[in-house]
């Protein structure tokens, strides 16, 4: 297990998003961990302290979709985290760094190169690992479609060949490439329902840019990606005038995507965070990442409650007998409910307590609803029912001798 190191920091406003720049290995370790996942053994293994970076207020003040987390970058923190006044922001850091997982996707991505390492296990009452992140870069929109397709990656690998599912990850002959059995990291960070890596050539506008050289590109998922102030179609190079609506440097950013994989409880798994600079160490790029969690086993039973005609009360909670993460009746703020189906419309989850509603006028009867308990993605559910019993009103009769 790591430990936490403390320094003094330098910390800064971009744009009301604040920003630790600098961080430690440990640091970062300590910002990405939450629950259900153990860190060890977290290492910068490529890029300048300058590159890195621990955020918070980042939803608030720079309309990120993560609010707090940390930041890797082509760049430096500080151009990333300022607002985009810029056509295009180059820092060229002079990192030179051959890594054998960011070329397997392009053997020119090693300028500015930025890798973040660590090993973890996942806990029991925990299936796998989550990840959530936002990529933005500055060669949007003028180098779609073009070789300096920036790219990273969330690399994981298991060495001690434990997990069937997940590769080794291991040179085994020291050359620096995956060839003959060799069994590559799996990439985690891949475009929703794909598999294609995250990158401006799979994400972007829908149009290739000024300076596109006919390399390919996936021109279709533009319903992933936010403009983020680039002008015109790519026929001329934009003037980055429009409007701004994340306060970042990049011209382009995608939405917060999730990248989840199932793991063994208790097996020591390695993980390789990556950003790299494709083709020249110009036009950056950089990624927001919130956390490193586990993903919660969830179990949830069926329930029964009753009630009369007259309605208008709760007859169960849902979560009374469910279980997240091994929690017990887990608490309605730390989940999310959704209502699947329900026989009578009379019937209903109250989705903020967790509650069945029986509305009053609703006829004697037997009716099922069915529900979702999801957390912490609409990928991971389960599904259970409540059978609500619909009983008359009996009236009192006084009895007379």
């Amino acid at each position: 297990m790591f430990f936490i190191l403390i320094f003094f920091y330098k910390e800064n406003s971009f744009s009301q998003a604040t920003v630790t720049s600098n961080p430690t290995a440990n640091d970062i370790a300590a910002q990405l961990q939450t629950a259900g996942i153990i860190i060890s053994n977290p290492t910068i293994t490529s890029g300048s302290s300058s590159q890195l970076g621990v955020f918070s207020n980042g939803t608030a003040g720079a309309a990120l979709e993560l609010d707090t987390g940390v930041a890797f970058t082509t760049s430096t923190i500080t151009n990333a985290f300022s607002t985009n006044n810029l056509t295009a922001n180059s820092d060229n850091l002079g990192i030179s760094y051959n890594d054998i997982d960011v070329i397997n996707i392009d053997n020119t991505a090693n300028n500015d190169v930025v890798i973040f390492e660590f090993d973890f296990v996942a806990q029991p009452n925990y299936s796998g690992v989550l990840v959530e992140y936002q990529f933005g870069s500055d060669e949007y929109p003028d180098y779609v479609g073009s070789r300096f397709n920036d790219v990273f990656g969330f690399f994981v690998s298991d060495p001690s060949g434990s997990d069937p599912s997940i590769p080794n990850g291991v040179d085994l002959n020291s050359n620096g490439l995956y060839d003959g059995l060799e069994e590559p990291s799996l990439n985690l960070a891949l475009v929703p329902g794909t598999t294609n890596s995250v990158s401006i050539n799979n994400i972007n506008g829908g149009f290739r840019g000024c300076n596109q050289d006919g390399t390919a590109a996936d021109l279709t998922q533009t319903a992933l990606y936010i403009n983020n102030g680039h002008t015109g179609d790519g026929s001329t190079c934009s003037t980055n005038t429009g409007t701004k609506p994340i306060h970042v440097e990049f011209n382009g950013i995608t939405q917060k995507f999730s990248a989840v994989i199932n793991l063994i409880v208790g097996v020591t798994y390695h993980m390789k965070i990556a950003i790299a600079d494709v083709g020249d160490a110009t036009y950056d790029s950089g990624v927001f990442i919130s956390s490193v969690g586990g993903l919660p086993i969830i179990t949830t039973s069926n329930d029964s409650g009753s009630t009369t005609t007259l309605g208008g009360v709760a007859v169960t909670n849902v979560l009374l007998n469910d279980t997240v993460g091994g929690v017990v009746n887990p608490s309605v703020s730390n989940v999310e409910l959704a209502q699947i189906s329900s026989t009578n419309a009379g019937v209903s989850l109250n989705t903020a307590t967790g509650e069945v509603i029986v509305a009053p006028g609703t006829p004697v009867g037997d009716y099922t609803l069915v529900y979702n308990v999801c957390k912490p993605s609409p990928t991971n559910c389960s599904s259970s029912s409540v059978l609500v019993s619909v009983l008359p009103v009996i009236d009192a009769v006084t009895e007379t001798t």
